[in-house]
Parts: C-alpha cells; structure tokens; sequence
C-alpha cells in the first residue's frame, strides 16, 4: 500500500492525468481485495481439513482418554496418568476439555497425587482460558494461580498473561478510524 500510494505521488507530480492515478490506485486496490477474498477460500479450506484432522484425532485417542480418566476416577493415578489426559485434550484442541479436566483435577481431594506439579495442571487450565478467549477466566484463574503457587516456574508467564488481557481491556472499544492517506496534486515544475 505504502508503494502504490509513493507511485501514484510520483505519478501526479510527474504530470500523470488525475483520473489514471485515481484508476490506478483503484485497481491496486481491487487487487488487494480479490487477494483476501482468495486467502478466506484458502481458510476455509485449512479450517475443514483441521476440523477432519483433530475429529479423527479425539476418535483415535478416546480409548486411551477413557482408561486414563476411569485410572483418576478410582483413585489409582497420579501425575502419569493425568499427563496423559493433559497431553490428550491438548493435541485435540479440546480447550474447554482442557480446563474442566484441569479445574477438576485440582478440587479433588486424592489432588496430592500430583506431587509437586499441581502448579503445571493449574496452569494448563490457564491455558483452556487463553485458547477460549475467556479473558474473564484468566484473570480469575490467574488470580488463584499467582496467589497459590508464588514459586513456581510459571507464575511470570500467568502474571504476562493477566497483563496482556487487563491492557487489552483498557484500550477504547471502537478507536477512531485513522485518517485516510490524502495524495496530494503535486504543483507543475516551472522551467525557465
């Protein structure tokens, strides 16, 4: 953009007819759409395969998700099996599966089981929240996470996190369009 609208500055200041800067800023402008109208068809198609892709995925690894959650629910697991889980819900896309899991992992009360990791599976939650765009839940979750695990390993990334959404929040929900680009007539050279 920044080329064409120099071109057609250069165009007008080197006596080009108005109306061909005008025609041609319009066409670059055309191009530039059917160009993004072209990238939407190719996103369609990326979104159907990943659909295809992450479907057979979850279809692939249900057995397994199911033995590791039925392990969790009798009380004979720990971090393993629940890593598994995590490893599962995280290859699927399955972010609302994520944090759930995550969420409820925690409130149990064999959650002793993580060892020293419980800050990872809260973590992982986070990251269900951060994928759902659930800035509401990061910032609550992320509350609970820096004020219950002040020494691990990911409370700075958490705390970045929080930041991000509470910037995000500040900025002005319709910000002013900003003024379009003028190309100016340049005035014709005088020779003597």
């Amino acid at each position: 953009i920044a080329r064409t609208v120099s071109q057609a500055r250069a165009d007008l200041r080197a006596g080009k007819p108005r109306a061909e800067v005008d025609k041609n800023l319009a066409s670059a402008e055309d191009a530039f759409s059917k160009l993004e109208a072209r990238m939407r068809a190719y996103q369609t198609e990326r979104d159907s395969a990943e659909r295809a892709r992450l479907a057979a995925l979850q279809a692939e690894k249900a057995p397994e998700l199911k033995k590791n959650l039925a392990s969790i629910e009798s009380g004979k697991w720990g971090m393993r099996e629940a890593g598994l889980v995590v490893g599962i819900y995280s290859d699927a896309k399955d972010y609302e599966g994520l944090r759930r899991f995550s969420r409820s992992l925690l409130a149990r009360k064999d959650a002793a089981n993580l060892g020293d990791k419980q800050d990872f599976i809260a973590y992982m939650g986070i990251v269900g929240d951060i994928s759902l765009k659930d800035d509401r839940a990061v910032l609550a979750d992320g509350e609970t996470f820096l004020k219950t695990y002040p020494k691990s390993n990911m409370f700075e990334a958490v705390k970045a996190q929080m930041n991000g959404v509470i910037a995000m929040s500040r900025l002005p929900k319709n910000p002013a369009t900003p003024p379009a680009v003028a190309v100016a007539e340049a005035a014709p050279c005088k020779t003597k």
